[in-house]
């Protein structure tokens, strides 16, 4: 036989670790969750749980990777938990620029460089950096990358570094493990290879992804690729409600497999890539 092979277990010997884990869940919120920073939206989501793949979504241009950014700063910095991000339109380098403008509260353009830098601005810029420098978040930026390549480099993340979240961002730029006559077939088996990952690794995987259309009535978001929704335990989708510099974001978890669905408000600070509550 197969060591390998799945088998059935009794309900009781399942009801062990059930039990045993519902007295962690009761004694320590945070070894069994990652906060995202921010209070409603953990009121909603009880946290980024273990074995869970979320989607967050919106049309281009509304924020996905500024708040994907401040959810693993939040968790890395605010909370210590060990961040892997995956970038797959973007360098290293200007995943940092924009990592030190929300850390030290700084202009991109004066963290990039293309406007000066005064003497407050230089120590507020040193403290980021380190704050930064000190902080448990891993980056990778290289492309092109299948999901494959993704799922190896987070089994390691997490034997080495016990990284407890990452980062895809995003899904429409994952190359498949094997070619397959339509996309939509590949789309699939990089949302099952995710979705595999996050349970085998018990770590939580949010997947950026761009919509089609939001449906003005229900504000649903409509995807590409409708094994994208299908195949998440958790859809979160961004609607920009007012523009430039200080940004309203409305973000409704759409989806929620395992607990409530309702929206938030957030703002965005577009110079700085910051993004707080609104009641903050």
């Amino acid at each position: 036989m197969n060591g390998n092979m799945n088998i059935c277990k009794p309900v009781g010997e399942v009801m062990v670790h059930y039990l045993d884990q519902r007295v962690m869940d009761n004694e320590d919120w945070f070894m069994t969750r990652v906060p995202s920073g921010y209070l409603d939206l953990d009121s909603l989501t009880c946290g980024w749980q273990k074995g869970e793949l979320i989607i967050l979504a919106s049309r281009p241009s509304a924020g996905k990777t500024a708040l994907a950014l401040n959810f693993a700063i939040n968790a890395a910095i605010g909370f210590n938990y060990p961040v892997a991000y995956f970038s797959l339109e973007m360098t290293e380098s200007r995943l940092v620029d924009r990592m030190i403008a929300m850390e030290s509260f700084l202009d991109l353009d004066v963290v990039c460089g293309k406007e000066k830098m005064n003497e407050k601005g230089k120590a507020a810029f040193d403290l980021g950096a380190q704050n930064l420098s000190r902080s448990p978040i891993y980056l990778c930026a290289s492309k092109p990358i299948t999901v494959e390549e993704i799922v190896d480099a987070a089994r390691d993340a997490v034997r080495r570094s016990c990284v407890r979240l990452i980062v895809v961002d995003y899904l429409q730029l994952l190359s498949p493990s094997l070619r397959r006559p339509t996309r939509e077939e590949e789309m699939k088996d990089i949302m099952r290879a995710l979705k595999s990952a996050a349970m085998e690794l018990g770590v939580s995987i949010i997947a950026l992804s761009q919509v089609c259309h939001i449906e003005e009535k229900t504000g649903k978001p409509l995807f590409e690729y409708s094994c994208i929704e299908e195949d998440a335990d958790m859809v979160l989708l961004i609607r920009k409600m007012q523009d430039y510099p200080l940004s309203r974001l409305n973000l409704t978890c759409c989806k929620n497999r395992n607990g409530k669905r309702g929206s938030t408000e957030l703002i965005f600070n577009m110079n700085n890539f910051r993004i707080f509550d609104d009641n903050d």
